[in-house]
């Protein structure tokens, strides 16, 4: 049987910040305060060389000469290891219930430091009332000035690919935007928060579809393919809270119905429970989407080419036409559209029919006759009537086919 054996060694030189024992040694030393004891409850948190101090109490004046012997013995305990704390970079929060909380302060380093309304802690901007409007608008800056890079290599007719610009949105804007939703996803229950996250997303989908600016928001980011910021910050907080309980309860909340779902669902056989949960989970935020979608009453000519989620993914194609989302949602260079948003007088085609809409040109204009047998064929394969609704063309692939030859061959839209 081995004996314990203790190690006992001075260490007289300092370790720079960065170096590989520099975590060691911090481990080592913060060991000590984080084993400090008091008569009350309280809490020490500590990351990197962040040192956070929480105390709980229903009076206020009890909770600050708690949170001040707190301090106090902090700061003793820094002298005897010979470190100081910095009190001007010293933040006091009180986080009340009471709309007009009593002036309060603490004293470090000699400072008087007064209650402040919101701080910095680990990338995240927590404010006295935990609404997280502050942090969410500052992200939204943040992702703001990502679009200015990406759109100086991005415009309506060249520019990067549809692929491209969906990955750049993946691994750059929703990490920057989404970077710990799991903590404030609550906010996404006041209507102007979603709206703000919404108009933070509107310009990557306009980006990535080459779509017009009139485009409506729902549409975009239907012909985008992107889930909507509400939806996505839900199922990363199901797919984090399917892991680990360790979140806020106001965000648990939020998803309590679909884990439950997810959980006493049984995976069939031969298929992982990982692979079975995210499935669900997808599944989940389609059918959100869809509902989301059905009650969109700014998506009209979108609509009747994709009456659901699932068959919009037909655009996911990497050797699709720039200009076949603009055209599906509406707002294109035909002559209905140009009239409509007066840069032309008249919206009349050039076969003489009053209306050059997207109806007129798929089946009736006789300037395309030649090029349309194609697509009639097409439709003749699946006994399909002429002219057939606008949301066949997604359901079989033959067809889209045809739909996107057809626009190509017009030439009316390069």
């Amino acid at each position: 049987m081995k004996s314990s054996v203790s190690l006992l060694i001075d260490i007289l030189l300092g370790c720079p910040q960065g170096s590989i024992l520099s975590p060691f040694l911090w481990n080592i030393l913060l060991e000590e305060l984080l084993n400090l004891s008091f008569p009350f409850l309280f809490l020490i948190i500590a990351y990197a060389d962040d040192i956070v101090l929480c105390t709980f109490d229903r009076d206020l004046t009890v909770a600050q000469a708690n949170l001040q012997a707190m301090c106090v013995a902090v700061e003793s305990w820094g002298r005897d290891v010979k470190l100081s704390f910095n009190a001007l970079k010293t933040i006091f929060m009180l986080f009340t219930c009471l709309r007009a909380p009593p002036p309060l302060s603490i004293m470090m380093g000699g400072l008087s430091i007064q209650t402040s309304s919101q701080c910095k802690y680990l990338g995240i901007t927590i404010d006295a009332k935990l609404n997280w409007s502050a942090h969410i608008e500052l992200k939204c800056v943040a992702a703001k000035k990502l679009l200015f890079f990406i759109s100086k290599c991005c415009r309506l007719t060249w520019g990067l690919s549809r692929k491209t610009l969906s990955l750049l949105y993946k691994t750059v804007f929703l990490p920057t935007l989404l970077y710990n939703c799991s903590v404030w996803a609550s906010a996404i229950n006041k209507k102007k928060i979603v709206k703000l996250l919404l108009s933070t997303q509107r310009p990557y989908a306009l980006a990535i579809a080459r779509l017009y600016k009139s485009t409506s928001t729902s549409a975009a980011l239907v012909l985008a393919n992107i889930v909507p910021l509400d939806l996505k910050i839900l199922e990363i907080v199901t797919k984090r809270a399917l892991v680990s309980n360790v979140l806020p309860c106001s965000s648990l909340l939020l998803v309590t119905e679909s884990i439950e779902c997810i959980k006493n669902t049984p995976a069939p056989r031969n298929i992982s429970l990982k692979f079975h949960r995210a499935r669900l989970l997808d599944s989940e935020t389609c059918k959100r989407w869809n509902l989301q979608w059905n009650l969109s009453v700014t998506s009209g000519q979108s609509k009747r080419f994709f009456n659901s989620i699932e068959s919009s993914r037909v655009l996911n194609n990497n050797n699709l036409p720039f200009f076949i989302p603009r055209v599906v949602s509406g707002h294109c260079g035909l002559n209905a559209y140009l009239c409509k948003i007066g840069k032309i007088s008249s919206a009349a085609c050039i076969c003489s029919h009053p209306v050059e809409s997207l109806d007129h040109l798929l089946f009736d204009c006789s300037k395309y006759d030649k090029i349309r047998c194609s697509l009639v064929s097409a439709a003749s394969a699946y006994d399909l009537p002429w002219p057939f609704p606008l949301c066949i063309f997604a359901q079989f692939k033959p067809l889209w086919v045809a739909f996107c030859n057809f626009l190509v061959a017009s030439k009316r839209f390069i």
